[in-house]
């Protein structure tokens, strides 16, 4: 610290100026480029609107799932949905007739 002390005003200003360059370079630098940048913020929040609609889209399956589920049940069995099943799963069909699935 003597040298610095001892040095030429001009020298301290020019190394002062010179390091709080470099300390705004290397923070600036992490924050457009690093881990915790800006851009990854943009990326995550990208990532958490893809991750919402799959949501979305996984909820309303397990819905329509747990509706065809609730009409197997014994005491709530559906006749023409039991027939629907049948016939995809045995193959059942009659020569005029045409099945569509989902």
């Amino acid at each position: 610290m003597k040298f610095f002390r001892a040095a030429n005003p001009k020298f301290q200003i020019c190394t002062l100026i010179l390091f709080s360059v470099l300390v705004a370079g290397f923070f600036g630098y992490h924050v457009f480029y690093g881990a915790k940048s800006v851009a990854r913020l943009e990326q995550v929040e990208h990532e958490i609107v893809l991750a919402s609609q799959e949501h979305e889209k996984i909820s309303a399956k397990r819905l329509e799932l747990e509706e065809k589920v609730a009409m197997l049940r014994p005491g709530t069995m559906s006749r023409d949905f039991l027939e629907e099943r049948a016939r995809i799963v045995l193959g059942y069909r009659s020569k005029n007739e045409v099945m569509l699935e989902e």
